[in-house]
C-alpha cells in the first residue's frame, strides 16, 4: 500500500533481525540490505537495540534508502 500510495512523503520502513539482545553492547558495525532480513556477520541473527539505535539515527541523519522496505543486521 505504501509503494502505490500516491504521495511525496518520503518514507522508509526498517526490518531488523528477528532477535534482540537485550544486554548486547553496540558492535559498531551495521549493514543495511534491500527488503530481505539478512543474516548478521558471524551467522547469527542477534542484533543490540543500541545497534538499531545507531542504524536509525544514521538514516535520519544521512538517508540512503527512500520509499522502500530496508532489512539492517550487524
Amino acid at each position: 500500500m505504501l509503494r502505490a500510495a500516491e504521495t511525496d512523503i518520503d518514507w522508509l520502513v526498517v526490518s531488523p533481525p528477528p532477535v534482540f539482545l537485550d544486554d548486547a553492547p553496540r558492535t559498531g558495525r551495521c549493514r543495511a540490505g534491500d527488503h530481505r532480513v539478512l543474516p548478521s556477520a558471524d551467522g547469527t541473527s542477534g542484533f543490540s537495540y543500541a545497534d538499531l539505535a545507531v542504524a536509525l539515527i544514521d538514516e535520519i541523519e544521512s538517508p540512503k534508502h527512500h520509499r522502500s522496505l530496508t532489512a539492517v543486521a550487524t
